[in-house]
């Protein structure tokens, strides 16, 4: 978590599309086994495993919190934007499931 802290602390100095870039492709590579094991004609897909998918991230958060607390700055917001990234995943693949039902 030391060296990410530090990497963090570089990309920030650097500016803030460096910081949202990062932050784009960090949250990206979190929410990418989301996809797989939520992604529509999966069988954890279904509607009645949706709060599954809210587990799932709930379990994200707590390892973040739990394992790197202080690593990105606070005003990078990550825990807001890695909230509404997974909610406009989750709106899409529930909207999915819906029409196909």
């Amino acid at each position: 978590p030391d060296n990410m802290a530090h990497a963090c602390a570089v990309i920030d100095a650097v500016g803030p599309e460096a910081s949202k870039a990062f932050m784009h492709n960090f949250i990206q590579n979190l929410l990418e086994k989301y996809q797989r094991k939520f992604h529509h004609g999966e069988a954890s897909a279904q509607l009645m495993n949706t709060n599954d998918r809210y587990q799932w991230f709930r379990r994200l958060l707590q390892c973040m919190n739990d394992n790197c607390p202080d690593v990105f700055p606070t005003d990078w917001c990550l825990p807001q934007e890695l909230a509404v990234e997974f909610c406009l995943l989750t709106n899409q693949e529930l909207t999915y499931q819906l029409q196909a039902e």
